[in-house]
């Protein structure tokens, strides 16, 4: 953490602070705070860094988005879940404007909202966005893709919080594929290596029989 301040440091005193590789130190910056608990401090990081982007790349400009996403996501960790949702939201509507509704960017956008709507104990709006999500990456990847399992994993997951199916298992948290400030987010891990209660909900999938 001491690198990236020094980096940051020499970057703003040989620039202006809104240069491209400034703000990315500056994101740096914030996630390792946030990774060792200093949640408020990144936040104000975060916040600052993206009222620069607004300023210089236009608020859909992608890392704006990703930073937004990094907003949101601190938010919710410090239980602000109504100012998170908002941000998320905003994102979906811009993500869906410039890439479309099948796009892998608006695809995450949407776990990302869900996932922040489970946290605020509001599952049965989580899982009205994650079905019809599970069963379109079903339909461009194959039912047993890593994204569609992950996304029936996630799914699962919900359901069982609304109350809507029984024996999924212990409670694990959804994962938002931009909690990271990458727009592309990772593929997800193979089947054999989600818990057990979550490959039990996925090998109940059948093309008849969508959850």
């Amino acid at each position: 953490m001491k690198l990236v301040r020094q980096v940051l440091a020499a970057r703003q005193r040989a620039g202006d602070a809104a240069d491209p590789r400034a703000m990315t130190t500056a994101n740096m910056l914030a996630e390792q705070l946030d990774g060792v608990g200093r949640s408020h401090e990144a936040l104000a990081m975060y916040q600052e860094t993206l009222g620069r982007q607004q300023r210089v790349l236009g608020s859909e400009h992608p890392s704006t988005l990703s930073t937004a996403g990094s907003v949101a996501s601190t938010l919710s960790s410090l239980g602000r879940f109504a100012d998170a949702i908002a941000i998320h939201r905003k994102n979906l509507v811009v993500v869906k404007k410039t890439l479309g509704d099948e796009h892998s960017s608006t695809l995450s956008e949407i776990t990302c909202l869900a996932g922040c709507l489970s946290q605020a104990g509001r599952p049965a709006e989580a899982v009205a966005l994650l079905r019809p999500t599970m069963l379109l990456r079903r339909r461009l990847f194959g039912e047993h893709h890593a994204v569609t399992l992950h996304a029936v994993e996630n799914l699962c997951l919900s359901l069982r919080e609304a109350g809507q199916v029984k024996h999924v298992g212990r409670r694990l948290p959804i994962s938002c594929p931009l909690r990271n400030p990458r727009f592309h987010p990772s593929p997800p891990p193979p089947m054999s290596r989600l818990p057990p209660s979550s490959r039990a909900c996925a090998v109940r999938l059948t093309p008849h029989q969508p959850l």
